[in-house]
């Protein structure tokens, strides 16, 4: 599994418009420590008094510990007793969690959480708990099921339809929209932790990992994490983590995925909502992954498997996949307001209304009208062909030459927006490389600055590069200076001792390799590093996407890579906008271009905030993309486009490229309004679109990296003809 280091502050209005739950609402943790001293008053086993239950045997066994089926004498019913395992007892950390889970499930009071009846503690010390019975099956035996249905060709009866499935999931969304508004957060849904009963009761199982919003979570050591071994039946990727990153792999939102633990609100247990909607409909799982790694990756970039049923004979409904699609927005503030929106949603498509993820055109909302009027609509239909009866032959030869070419220009039409799409895509990808990179660059340096660890080797500072440059320096046209891709050069504000900073840029130093293996990544994918003049030629000639990478530190050193000269006597790391804004941020911050310290080309910064093992403030990463190189990335590649334009979050035109060759130094960051006032107010309605006129076709597509928006404009009766003249 591949781990990046997050450490941020929690913000309780991160729960974008969701109720906040008042005090008597909020589920209230008690520290385990507090349980603890009401048995430990004396160390005799006569402190604490025997289990009243009868043992009868064992329901199942988990990471921390079993569950027993046992009976109360008192009330004669059998109830579920969890206890944690003895080898586990003694471990502070677990019984802490342990107890945690306890307190939370037991405030949930809802009919879709399985009940928690009382806690007590063993003559042994341990603690234990029990809680309602379940018998029935899991969401994930119920789909296997299903999926297994229309393998062998079996006829799909009333429990194993989709609405019946769906009608479940309902059940879930409205428990945990519940827990929501108390302030909870699962973080570990998935088909498996969903027991569907004999009455079709549905609960929402398992909170282990489960936490109450806008606090600070001790982080678990990785000698417990060891100990702990969740679900060890399940597939690799199905199993619960308990890590940096925890969750199940396989529905991880992408801020789980990132290790963004203090950050998480509402909208994560949403994602993981969505990507089971998505097995319910399709019964396929969402992301397909070879290895941990890979599926971490598609994970982040929110990469899910194309939306194809399992049986190719079923088609997925458009308005379900808006849903799904919506749910699991890579980014939290283009998914639902809550889970609960998210569930009316799914209520009106079963109601046969049109869904807000993807609103009904004007030929909908009459097939839809039609389809609730079906009497009337035969009534009206019947007349209308009485009265065409005498005329209709004479249309017959007109009408089928209009609709075979309407069916040439929509097929033309829809062709080019695909093609559109996918510039876009690369567009975009440009983006979600650098805050990626941005990931990998806050993680290292963390690291290397938590354990201390100092390389012996050389270390380069802006006076070192402009009077003595280390070997290999060499003439880059990209940067319109020299660099050297073997070391970073240390930036040293002014008044501070450099000599007092050697530990510290020793253990930096340490990353030079590091970082030039970060550089090239993504250029290279998974290559060998080449000779240093095959890397020359490629960063400093063809360029790579990625145009410096950068840490600067509140003790006032800057390490930046490639090594180069240019930074004024007076630099101050700390004094920088992009240093100051990120103190202020959480997660990646995308900033405004700027120059480059040579004066040919504009650089976009993205950063981010360094926080220690205790949460202590320790500067600011960041990674800078060139707008030369994006721009040209940005040159049509598509025959038909004539003008390729980026627009920032303000619908600014920043950049805008036709097919004209670039000259060195010729981009410049100057947004100016979008005169097509038409265009600009359908992209403040939709994310993607297309706006056509007489003369053109102006297609749109938001890029979910930074709110941005690509545009291509094309000559209408060109795209129409395919090209033909």
């Amino acid at each position: 599994m591949l781990y990046y280091r997050t450490h941020l502050e929690s913000d309780w209005s991160s729960m974008d418009q969701q109720r906040e739950p008042s005090a008597e609402e909020q589920v209230e943790l008690t520290q385990f420590e507090a349980l603890s001293a009401t048995w430990a008053v004396t160390d005799t086993e006569e402190s604490v008094p025997p289990s009243r239950f009868e043992f009868l045997g064992t329901v199942g066994k988990g990471a921390m510990g079993e569950v027993l089926l046992a009976r109360d004498p008192h009330l004669g019913r059998h109830v579920a007793y969890k206890k944690i395992h003895s080898q586990m007892a003694g471990n502070r950390q677990v019984m802490s969690r342990f107890f945690s889970e306890a307190q939370i499930t037991a405030q949930l009071d809802h009919p879709a959480i399985i009940p928690i009846y009382n806690l007590e503690v063993t003559p042994e010390g341990q603690i234990a708990y029990t809680m309602k019975l379940i018998k029935g099956k899991t969401l994930k035996e119920l789909i296997q099921e299903t999926q297994k249905r229309y393998s062998e060709g079996q006829p799909i009866d009333d429990n194993h339809s989709l609405n019946h499935l769906l009608g479940h999931f309902l059940k879930v969304c409205d428990a945990l929209y519940f827990s929501h508004t108390k302030g909870v957060i699962h973080r570990d849904l998935k088909p498996a932790n969903i027991m569907i009963g004999p009455y079709n009761e549905v609960y929402v199982m398992d909170w282990g990992i489960a936490r109450v919003m806008g606090g600070h979570e001790e982080r678990m050591d990785e000698e417990v994490v060891k100990l702990i071994q969740p679900d060890q039946d399940a597939p690799p990727l199905e199993r619960t983590q308990m890590g940096m990153i925890l969750g199940t792999p396989r529905y991880l939102s992408p801020e789980q995925a990132a290790g963004k633990n203090d950050q998480l609100d509402g909208r994560s247990d949403q994602f993981a909502l969505g990507l089971i909607l998505f097995e319910l409909i399709t019964l396929k799982p969402s992301f397909v992954a070879s290895s941990p790694i890979d599926l971490l990756k598609k994970t982040l970039k929110a990469e899910k498997e194309p939306m194809v049923h399992v049986s190719p004979k079923v088609r997925i409904p458009h308005e379900l996949a808006a849903i799904v699609h919506k749910a699991t927005a890579r980014k939290r503030d283009q998914r639902y307001a809550s889970v609960q929106e998210m569930a009316d949603d799914l209520r009106r498509y079963l109601r046969g209304e049109a869904v807000l993820a993807q609103p009904d055109t004007h030929i909908q909302k009459i097939r839809r009208w039609m389809a609730q009027h079906r009497q009337l609509t035969l009534t009206l239909m019947a007349g209308i062909l009485l009265l065409s009866m005498g005329t209709a032959a004479g249309f017959i030869t007109l009408r089928r030459h209009a609709m075979l070419q309407a069916r040439h220009h929509e097929q033309a039409r829809a062709s080019f927006l695909e093609a559109v799409a996918s510039e876009s895509r690369d567009v975009d990808q440009l983006f979600f490389i650098a805050e990626t990179a941005l990931e990998v660059l806050q993680g290292l340096s963390t690291e290397a600055l938590a354990r201390g660890e100092r390389s012996p080797a050389p270390i380069y500072t802006n006076k070192d590069f402009a009077q003595n440059p280390p070997p290999g320096t060499f003439q880059a046209p990209r940067y319109g200076q020299s660099i050297h891709l073997d070391w970073p050069v240390f930036v040293i504000a002014p008044g501070v001792s450099t000599q007092a900073l050697q530990p510290q840029l020793a253990q930096l130093n340490r990353l030079r390799y590091d970082l030039r293996r970060l550089f090239v990544h993504e250029t290279l994918k998974g290559q060998p590093v080449p000779p240093p003049s095959e890397l020359q030629q490629l960063v400093g000639v063809q360029g790579v996407p990625l145009r410096s990478v950068y840490v600067g530190l509140k003790t006032g050193v800057m390490m930046s890579y490639p090594g180069r000269s240019g930074y004024h006597e007076d630099f101050d790391p700390r004094q920088r906008p992009w240093y100051q804004q990120a103190q202020k941020q959480q997660g990646p911050h995308w900033l405004k271009p700027y120059a480059a310290l040579s004066g040919q080309d504009w650089l976009l910064p993205c950063t981010q905030a360094l926080y220690g093992d205790q949460y202590q403030f320790l500067g600011v990463a960041g990674v800078e993309l060139s707008l030369q190189d994006l721009a040209e990335r940005l040159t049509p590649r598509h025959p038909y486009i004539r003008e390729a334009v980026l627009l920032n979050d303000q619908f600014e035109v920043v950049l805008r490229r036709d097919r004209t060759p670039l000259a060195s130094g010729s981009i410049r960051y100057q947004p100016e309004r979008l005169a097509d006032e038409a265009t600009v107010s359908a992209m403040r309605q939709q994310e993607a679109g297309y706006v056509e006129s007489p003369d053109t076709l102006t297609v749109f597509y938001r890029l979910n990296a930074l709110g941005w928006t690509y545009m291509a404009i094309a000559d209408r009766d060109t795209v129409l003809r395919g090209g033909q003249p």
